[in-house]
């Protein structure tokens, strides 16, 4: 019986909300591998661990790859090469914490991760990968592309902002509804121009970056401690750099609202494609306005020194007919103004449906297929967006469909803070159920 179990592999599902899963599993299954327990354990949001073990040749608690399997690894290897770039947009926010600073150092940092995650899936003879959360970190990306081309059967879940549901799918690319069409599923009510931000904009978190400086000098961790210089120097920086590009007033005339994504983060590296660069969005969409239109790109409240460094700015400005707003300005205000809402994939696209605009999105947003949703393409133009027309009581059904198409679990603890009477032990069992179902 022993030798018919199927191995599976957990990317960072955790314990505190999920006691009890193994004995809820089918009695086929076992979990080989859960990165996020013992020797492989990594905070939910906090890679340092696993980056911190990069360097494995030296220590025996450093990540292990015994190239035992070079020859099958030969043959992957120039498979997974055409993904680099993004493996590099992700890992770019840790490399100062091993001491990468340079292309070819990370470029050597995806060949171990590489090795390690192919060698771990073939050891273990593992049958399914499943992740917690679209890959987005870096070294689980390379874990998606390496089972992929092992043709290990990958499933990823993915929390929606309504309680309890998540997203399932095979695919990180495919966001939305995977299942039937659903078109006698009961509309969802949906608040016309609601106005409440969603509950993970409402966290706001104040770092002390000099601080963390000082703090770091009784941990004797040279590395963090240059690390921890580094990104205050940045940040000064960048609230420097925010401060002067700053747009005084609204522009005259008709607008399209552009508000720019937290980066870096999965919305973008992982959904956007080639518009994870989200100023190559804003120039494509400037290139498909009359002159007399004026693009508003407003800034994320929550973003800092990432992905905004000085020629960020300078590409912006460059863009002719650009206002670039502080963090501050009222999102559903500039909603309400414009003449329609672009973003790469945005949950202020679902918000812009609620007061009856139309949005141009530029990635796999889960409400890509919403009616009032059109998808960039070459060619595209201001006609095509315009002609588009739809009603609430068709985004309603919309919404009814993608939800039909979700499954009960919670895979992320942040949406813990919008559920009462949550039970670790249903949750588990709710998650059980998913796999074994997943792995028939």
């Amino acid at each position: 019986m022993t030798n018919d179990r199927k191995n599976l592999l957990l990317w960072k599902f955790g314990d505190d909300y999920l006691r009890g899963l193994k004995d809820h599993l089918a009695d086929d299954l076992r979990i080989r591998v859960w990165i996020d327990k013992k020797k492989f354990r990594v905070p939910t949001h906090d890679m340092n661990d696993l980056y911190k073990q990069l360097r494995f040749c030296r220590s025996g608690n450093r990540l292990r790859a015994d190239y035992r399997h070079q020859k099958d690894f030969i043959r992957i290897y120039p498979k997974i090469m055409p993904h680099a770039s993004t493996f590099l947009y992700m890992y770019n926010r840790y490399p100062a914490l091993n001491g990468e600073h340079n292309f070819q150092d990370m470029m050597d940092a995806m060949h171990i991760y590489t090795h390690f995650f192919f060698d771990l899936l073939k050891s273990n003879r593992i049958d399914y990968v499943f992740f917690s959360r679209v890959p987005h970190r870096g070294p689980d990306y390379i874990l998606y592309l390496v089972a992929k081309e092992l043709d290990v059967r990958t499933f990823i879940l993915h929390q929606t902002t309504t309680p309890g549901k998540a997203l399932l799918t095979t695919d990180m690319h495919e966001t939305g509804p995977t299942g039937e069409n659903n078109a006698d599923v009961s509309p969802v009510k949906i608040e016309e121009k609601h106005r409440e931000a969603p509950y993970y904009m409402k966290r706001q978190y104040k770092t002390n970056r000099y601080l963390k400086v000082f703090l770091t000098l009784f941990r004797f961790d040279l590395d963090l401690l240059l690390y921890h210089i580094m990104n205050a120097r940045k940040h000064h920086r960048f609230k420097k750099n925010y401060r002067l590009a700053l747009s005084k007033s609204l522009p005259e005339g008709k607008f399209v609202y552009f508000p720019l994504h937290l980066q870096p983060e999965l919305t973008t590296v992982s959904w956007g494609g080639e518009f994870v660069d989200q100023i190559l969005a804003v120039e494509r969409l400037r290139a498909m306005l009359p002159d007399d239109w004026s693009i508003v790109v407003k800034e994320n409240p929550k973003q800092t020194f990432h992905s905004r460094g000085a020629l960020f700015f300078t590409r912006l400005e460059k863009i002719p007919g650009v206002f670039y707003m502080g963090k501050e300005w009222d999102t559903f205000e500039l909603t309400e103004k414009s003449e329609f809402v672009s973003t790469i994939t945005g949950t202020v696209g679902l918000e812009a449906l609620r007061f009856g605009k139309k949005v141009l999105i530029f990635g796999d947003a889960i409400y890509k297929d919403f009616p009032g949703v059109i998808r960039y393409t070459d060619g595209l133009t201001l006609n095509d967006v315009l002609s588009v027309r739809f009603s609430h009581e068709e985004v309603e059904a919309a919404y009814a469909r993608l939800l039909k198409n979700t499954v009960n679990v919670v895979v992320n603890p942040e949406i813990l803070v919008l559920m009462e009477n949550f039970s670790p032990n249903e949750n588990a069992k709710n998650l059980a159920g998913i796999i074994n179902k997943a792995t028939r």
